[in-house]
């Protein structure tokens, strides 16, 4: 038992990597991005400081280690785009992410922003489908990075370390959600602010007409 405390391993851990490697539990990777070796232990002392992982005990986390992977990549890559398949979740250490919602052919609008000990990717293990959203790094990142099928069989399975992670990962999900819903109402408002300004400035009034443009609909 004290040696289990010193190492913060559970015996079995290093066949249960050997395993999670073999099964293809590190996969491809996008343009850009790189694979950093470290063993699972250093991966668990990463975790120590994650808040969104900080209801789970140690041998919780130790089954999380075993199966998670630190990634870099330089500004500028794309973790995934709208459409692709949400094999990944993203747990931030260093870095910043731009989340962009696709409007039309090539053209995003920036819904969020993600910093130290963000979630990207939750969609993609919650909805187990695809991608809604751009992930694009705004400068250098560092990331741990989970297979989503992993991480749902852990969900799953109902145990007490997949009941913990599914709480903080819709926990994380609604704090983006809320926070990606006050940037569109701040959008809409100064849009709604410049359009009846100009109306002014057109005609030197504002009436029921330039509401209706505003809005788009009758009042």
């Amino acid at each position: 038992m004290a040696e289990r405390h010193k190492t913060g391993m559970r015996r079995g851990s290093s066949r249960a990597s050997a395993v999670s490697r073999q099964s293809g539990a590190f996969s491809a990777m996008p343009d850009g991005m790189e694979r950093v070796q470290r063993s699972p232990r250093d991966v668990l002392r990463l975790m120590e400081d994650v808040p969104s992982l900080q209801s789970l005990h140690d041998h919780e986390r130790t089954d999380l280690a075993e199966v998670a992977e630190i990634v870099r990549c330089p500004g500028g890559t794309a973790l995934y785009e709208p459409g692709d398949a949400g094999t990944h979740l993203y747990l931030i250490l260093q870095g910043r992410l731009e989340i962009r919602c696709k409007v039309g052919p090539g053209i995003y609008h920036t819904v969020r922003h993600l910093e130290d000990g963000a979630i990207a990717g939750i969609d993609a293990v919650l909805g187990g489908g695809e991608y809604h959203m751009q992930a694009r790094t705004l400068d250098k990142t560092a990331a741990l990075r989970f297979r989503t099928d992993v991480i749902r069989k852990l969900i799953e399975a109902g145990k007490p370390a997949g009941i913990k992670l599914f709480v903080s990962l819709s926990d994380a999900l609604g704090g983006q959600i809320r926070s990606a819903t006050e940037d569109v109402v701040r959008m809409l408002a100064k849009t709604s602010m410049r359009m009846a300004a100009n109306a002014i400035k057109r005609d030197g009034e504002y009436d029921d007409g330039d509401m209706k443009r505003i809005l788009g609909r009758k009042i």
